[in-house]
């Protein structure tokens, strides 16, 4: 399924960057926080097995699941905190939920960490792209 791009892509992103020298990860690790849906999960197991083929190059510091709808983000970016990635994929479709994760995480940031918010169109996205 091509959606698996988004997370084999994003390893390979992480890489590409650290070798071009526009990044200077701290460490290895990679938190993933990955929703509930088939969809998200299929994206989040290829993200895990690309960085398991990565030979040590990038690590998962830990999975962090989430179920719709995600009201308050304070309890993951406390767990992103505690595991002090140096890169975070929130593999969550929801457009709106994105929004206000970014606007939590902009408070209380995981210094130095790369954040991706792996997006995907939903049906709130196609109603507002039709309105406009």
């Amino acid at each position: 399924m091509p959606e698996i791009r988004y997370g084999t892509g994003f390893v390979r992103f992480l890489s590409d960057l650290k070798k071009s020298g526009a990044w200077e990860p701290r460490h290895n690790k990679v938190h993933i926080v990955q929703g509930q849906i088939s969809y998200t999960r299929m994206i989040s197991k290829a993200t895990q097995s690309e960085i398991a083929n990565s030979n040590g190059e990038w690590e998962v510091a830990e999975v962090t699941d989430i179920r719709f709808p995600v009201q308050d983000w304070s309890p993951i970016i406390r767990a992103l905190q505690e595991s002090d990635p140096a890169a975070i994929m929130i593999d969550h479709r929801v457009a709106a939920e994105l929004a206000a994760f970014a606007r939590q995480y902009a408070y209380d940031p995981v210094p130095g960490a790369l954040v991706y918010l792996q997006y995907s169109v939903t049906p709130e996205t196609v109603i507002c792209s039709c309105v406009k």
